[in-house]
């Protein structure tokens, strides 16, 4: 028995083995493509894979035939979409895929004494398909061509419309982009294609985009859109088309940086932050961007500004590294310490190509990504001034009252090679956006 069950053993990890590559074989398969394709797809490469590993003396239509009548009747109930077997089945964004081997027999020696001429094994593996450091893509857009150091202006409405850079609508386009959530379980989040708009956006900024997202190989159409993408029901789309999204957004971004929504906690609300500011019953990271310069980053700005830096946290002043940053040059190196990374204020956010947003609800293309540091906020606003207007550490001017909203708040841009290597790798967002783990 001994020695049956052995050879049986042995079989069972070979079963494993082909299976955990044929799950993590069929989840590439998943990519750039809609649901059914996906499935399709996947399916053949976990049957052809575990064939060769499994079932070399059948054919491969004797193999596909077992499929055909295996059952997994263990696996979990978000699992609700069936392939071409019970034995391979998707959560329904296809961010989960599990794969159950049929019965392989395993030949006796011994034990056919008392009539057991064969043992049967199988394994199963379950591959999650995640965005890579989910939580830093932010729902907000650049014009093509953003030099280092300019600031955009994100605003729930046309108000402040009389203080840089917040001075002025834009034809209703605030810098907002329509992204549809794809449903996934890690995080969680539950599939919203289209409809309750402001919250959608809301819950965009609070947590971050829930889906990859890829650089265009042009400017010009066709489009790879997100909406099509979600519409597919495959997380691992992969568009590289997003559309604006026009007019007031009441609520929105102080919902998504303070108070939180639907679960999640305000992108600001950040107890851990090295910094925290309260007031007027609300309570934020207060940590100003100087604070995550390195050794070299403070002596690059002292030279660039002619001044001795401050001590911490305040190093220099909001004005003061937009200057130092505006003068930035690859020669300079990189300049932040690597925990930017995990900063509250800090995200990536899409630019695109052409140097304006469009007019309305406009589909543009991915240029590139570029990091930005949330700044300036300004609260109960009307056309020429706020209740309170204050940057990460700098004394506010005016006051926060309990009843007053964020209503626009500013990001400054990155140079991207300013950045320590360890930021800037997992968001190289290209073929290596997705990471395919196997988690049981």
């Amino acid at each position: 028995f001994a020695v049956d069950l052995g050879g049986a053993w042995s079989q069972r990890r070979e079963n494993q083995a082909a299976v955990d590559t044929a799950g993590v074989a069929g989840a590439l398969q998943t990519r750039g493509v809609d649901q059914a394709t996906a499935i399709a797809q996947a399916d053949v490469e976990i049957v052809r894979i575990t064939y060769q590993s499994i079932a070399p003396n059948m054919t491969l239509a004797q193999w596909a035939a077992e499929w055909a009548t295996c059952t997994d009747p263990d696996k979990g109930a978000e699992y609700t979409i069936t392939g071409s077997s019970d034995c391979i089945s998707y959560t329904g964004s296809l961010s989960k895929i599990r794969v159950k081997t049929p019965l392989v027999d395993t030949n006796t020696t011994f034990a056919s004494i008392i009539g057991l001429d064969t043992l049967q094994t199988d394994a199963f593996v379950e591959v999650l398909i995640a965005l890579k450091l989910d939580g830093n893509v932010l729902p907000f857009g650049l014009p093509g061509a953003s030099a280092n150091a300019t600031e955009i202006c994100l605003k729930s409405g046309s108000n402040p419309n009389g203080i840089p850079p917040c001075d002025g609508p834009v034809t209703g386009n605030f810098g907002f982009l329509d992204i549809s959530e794809y449903g996934n379980e890690e995080i969680p989040t539950v599939t919203q294609c289209t409809g309750d708009t402001n919250n959608r956006l809301a819950r965009n900024t609070a947590r971050g985009i829930d889906h990859p997202i890829v650089k265009a190989p042009n400017g010009a159409a066709p489009f790879r859109t997100d909406l099509a993408g979600c519409s597919s029901g495959n997380i691992n789309y992969e568009p590289y088309s997003l559309m604006t999204d026009t007019g007031n957004k009441t609520g929105v971004l102080d919902a998504g940086f303070i108070d939180g929504i639907g679960g999640y906690d305000g992108r600001l609300d950040d107890a851990s932050a090295p910094y925290t500011f309260a007031q007027g019953g609300k309570s934020f990271d207060d940590t100003p961007l100087s604070y995550w310069l390195n050794g070299n980053g403070v002596s690059r700005c002292e030279t660039a500004l002619g001044i001795t830096a401050a001590p911490l946290p305040l190093r220099f002043t909001h004005d003061e590294m937009a200057m130092c940053l505006g003068s930035w040059t690859p020669a300079w190196g990189i300049m932040f310490d690597a925990g930017l990374q995990d900063a509250a204020r800090f995200g990536w956010v899409p630019m695109f190509y052409g140097l304006t947003l469009g007019v309305g609800n406009t589909t543009l293309n991915i240029e590139e990504f570029r990091p930005v540091y949330m700044q300036t906020t300004f609260w109960k606003c009307n056309a020429t001034s706020c209740d309170a207007i204050h940057d990460p550490n700098e004394p506010i001017v005016g006051s926060i009252s309990n009843n007053d909203n964020l209503q626009a708040i500013t990001a400054i841009q990155l140079p991207r090679r300013s950045l320590p290597a360890n930021i800037l790798d997992p968001f190289e967002f290209d073929d290596s956006n997705t990471q395919y783990s196997i988690i049981e």
